[in-house]
């Protein structure tokens, strides 16, 4: 999450449609890729340029998996139609799965500068898959 923000604070863009454009190796941690490759206010399609740590708070939850009906992220989210053919067990295993995963972007989140507050502004426009948030903070 810091290394979002140090890019974003830099005019790096990252394209976070994808879990794709994120690697992991144990021994050396995420690695981005894609970066600068997609269009944003550096190439005037957008008025706003936001600090890094909004952009991390709006993005730094893809590793989540995304509701269907999500007003953020919604490209990427979850076909309800293949959840309603997954099986009771294995459905409540990624509702599981998936709010241990969110629990872990938040809380690096957090630790790396990203506000309650800017928190709260994210999770009334991003429905995360199983997650119930109370009191966002």
């Amino acid at each position: 999450m810091k290394d979002i923000i140090i890019l974003a604070d830099n005019d790096i863009l990252i394209d976070f449609m994808g879990k794709s454009n994120f690697f992991y190796d144990t021994s050396v941690g995420f690695q981005f890729i894609d970066i600068n490759s997609h269009t944003d206010y550096k190439y005037g399609l957008e008025n706003t340029k936001y600090e890094g740590s909004l952009i991390c708070a709006y993005n730094g939850f893809v590793p989540c998996h995304i509701e269907a009906g999500s007003r953020v992220l919604s490209s990427i989210a979850l076909d309800e139609t293949a959840l309603f053919n997954l099986e009771k067990n294995k459905l409540q295993q990624l509702r599981r799965d998936n709010n241990i995963i969110f629990e872990k972007c938040k809380t690096a989140m957090i630790n790396s500068g990203v506000t309650i507050d800017q928190l709260n502004i994210v999770l009334r426009d991003l429905k995360l898959f199983g997650v119930e948030i109370v009191g966002n903070n």
